[in-house]
């Protein structure tokens, strides 16, 4: 029942992405209503890039037992 349910969303995401490859290629609209950028009011772009800085967690950033005072003998 799942996999015959997971087949019939996969097959209406083809058929989706094919209308739109398909209405693209025609001259269509692909995505209805876009959004208006006024290019004139961004910041100018100088190539640098400043991603902000995620918050500090201890499963990815820092080793968890470095440091806490109990040593595994080699």
């Amino acid at each position: 029942m799942y996999a015959h349910q997971e087949d019939m969303n996969y097959r209406y995401l083809d058929d989706r992405q094919r209308h739109m490859h398909d209405a693209w290629h025609s001259g269509l609209l692909v995505v209805s209503d876009p959004p208006i950028v006024d290019y004139s009011t961004l910041p100018w772009y100088d190539g640098s890039v400043t991603n902000p800085t995620p918050p500090l967690h201890h499963s990815q950033w820092v080793d968890p037992h470095s440091g806490m005072g109990h040593q595994q003998a080699g």
